[in-house]
């Protein structure tokens, strides 16, 4: 019992600062609200699981981020236009078929003086020189390339690449750059497992996808759910949807986005739950990991990389410095595992 309220307090610190007059409340708290409510509640289990959603990976290289007095402004400027740029890569490729790297280099470098911008060209030229097995010239260009655009994610992953045979710290560094600028990566992400896995450590990996369902049919609410955490996070769910004085009051009570409030609230009663657990909780690595960040200061991190960037991965491209970092802070100190 004394964990679960140092938890509680952790959490609302952790999410809160003193400024903010906002209450969360815990999964017995929102239980009572359910037994006080005229509704009627009905708890339940699932009779299946609920269909995995699929989310879309960022396949399309090519963004440049722009600081504007809004934020990072997204753009994929069209660098290669000239029919001379066009005709000199067309001629680059055959050379590299028949093996002549160095004159295919050649043609790359004059193009690139007509869009020295153009992170693209600098692949291809690092690529050429990988071809010739030149691997400092090589790790040049890629640098090169990523100083150019930090939003470069495939030059960062050839750098994990590189460096993955050579100091593999350097490799997870530019892994986790990587991973960041295409969150839904499969290819990316398992590079990362590996590279943890031979310093006999683990990079958890899960879909935070909460298996529950809320409806309300026959004059009652039903909350289903298989386990208790998720059943404590479905009855938060329930009672912001279903009980609308409790909405308004929670809504009024700070300057926090109300949709916010609602999702720290409700993963205060996963977590709640998932604490008083006396066994298998190794089949919640997701509030393992919400555990940590709540620790490390870290829980805003949690709810933009596990939830929010998983559903639109372009929101980690329009992180600046510091928000970037806090990110690969959350990875680095929350997901991962000595084995």
């Amino acid at each position: 019992m004394i964990r679960i309220i140092l938890c509680t307090s952790v959490f609302l610190l952790a999410f809160f600062n003193k400024n903010h007059a906002q209450y969360l409340h815990t999964s017995v708290e929102i239980q009572r609200v359910m037994e006080k409510s005229d509704q009627t509640y009905i708890l339940d289990t699932l009779p299946r699981n609920p269909d995995m959603v699929a989310f879309p990976l960022l396949v399309e290289p090519g963004w440049y981020g722009f600081s504007t007095p809004e934020g990072i402004t997204l753009e994929k400027p069209y660098h290669l236009t000239t029919k001379t740029q066009q005709k000199y890569h067309k001629k680059a490729k055959k050379y590299e078929l028949k093996g002549k790297y160095i004159e295919s280099i050649d043609l790359y470098k004059k193009s690139l003086i007509k869009t020295p911008t153009n992170s693209e060209i600098m692949h291809r030229i690092a690529a050429a020189y990988q071809s010739m097995n030149d691997t400092t010239t090589a790790t040049y260009w890629y640098e090169k390339a990523v100083d150019t655009n930090p939003l470069d994610g495939i030059a960062y992953a050839k750098l994990g690449d590189i460096y993955s045979k050579l100091d593999s710290l350097k490799a997870l560094k530019y892994f986790i750059n990587a991973h960041l600028l295409n969150r839904n990566d499969t290819t990316i992400l398992k590079k990362i497992q590996s590279t943890y896995q031979d310093k006999n450590q683990t990079f958890l990996h899960f879909d935070f996808a909460p298996v529950y369902e809320v409806s309300h049919k026959f004059g009652a609410i039903y909350v289903l759910a298989n386990e208790a955490p998720w059943q404590a996070f479905a009855s938060c769910k329930a009672v912001w949807q279903y009980e609308e004085k409790y909405k308004e009051k929670m809504s009024g009570l700070s300057n926090v986005d109300a949709d916010i409030v609602q999702e720290k609230e409700c993963l205060l009663s996963a977590l709640l739950a998932y604490e008083r657990m006396d066994s298998g909780k190794e089949k919640f690595p997701e509030l393992y990991c919400l555990g940590k960040a709540l620790q490390s200061g870290l829980t805003d991190e949690f709810l933009l990389y596990e939830i929010h960037a998983r559903e639109n991965p372009l929101l980690l491209l329009k992180l600046e410095g510091q928000a970037f970092e806090r990110v690969k802070e959350y990875l680095v100190k929350c997901k991962v595992n000595t084995l």
